[in-house]
């Protein structure tokens, strides 16, 4: 009689499947042919995927570009790691595809993005959300998300997701000029971990 493969259920005690999980959603944007600006400061298992495209100078108005090609096919967002006192600066990111097509194209001041880990932080990373709607779930008091305005390779808000050998042309636009003191942010593109 042979012996089952496993005796150990999903996820028990001495099962690897979790740890093979988790690698598999910190290694999820790899991206060894990267060719383009800035440098990869973080990818693998220990962190998951970082782009550092440089800083930008938020006191200071007028563009810069950048151009990205061979990124993961997963989710990505771009942001700036910004402190609070930033918050006045006024915004433009906008990015296409080797198509021309719009990916992202956002404007706002920074105290509208999202503040990952809060405001008041020394650094924190400063995103924009696209537009959605909540669609309630019959029978529940739940509801699904629903994103609306999703743009080509996935662009909502400063989030895409980048297709295998697609090349993007990345601009930003300081529109308004901060005030604050210490006006430079990193401006980085990160992996949204977990996605697949």
């Amino acid at each position: 009689m042979r012996a089952p493969l496993s005796r150990t259920p999903f996820g028990a005690k001495g099962s690897i499947a979790p740890a093979i999980l988790l690698g598999m959603s910190l290694a999820c944007c790899w991206s060894p042919g990267y060719q383009g600006d800035g440098r990869i400061v973080a990818q693998g298992f220990a962190k998951p995927f970082q782009l550092d495209l440089g800083t930008i100078d938020l006191s200071l108005l007028g563009s810069r570009l950048f151009s990205m090609r061979g990124l993961s096919g997963h989710q990505l967002v771009i942001g700036f790691l910004a402190a609070e006192s930033m918050s006045d600066a006024v915004v433009r990111l906008s990015m296409s595809n080797d198509r021309s097509e719009t990916v992202i194209d956002q404007r706002a001041a920074l105290g509208s993005w999202v503040w990952e880990g809060g405001r008041g932080l020394p650094e924190a990373f400063v995103y924009r959300r696209g537009e959605s709607r909540d669609i309630p779930i019959p029978g529940t008091s739940s509801v699904n998300v629903e994103a609306i305005g999703v743009r080509s390779n996935g662009g909502w808000g400063t989030y895409f997701r980048p297709a295998p050998r697609v090349g993007f042309k990345l601009s930003v636009e300081v529109v308004r000029a901060t005030s604050a003191s210490r006006p430079l942010a990193p401006l980085v593109v990160k992996c949204v971990v977990g996605s697949m």
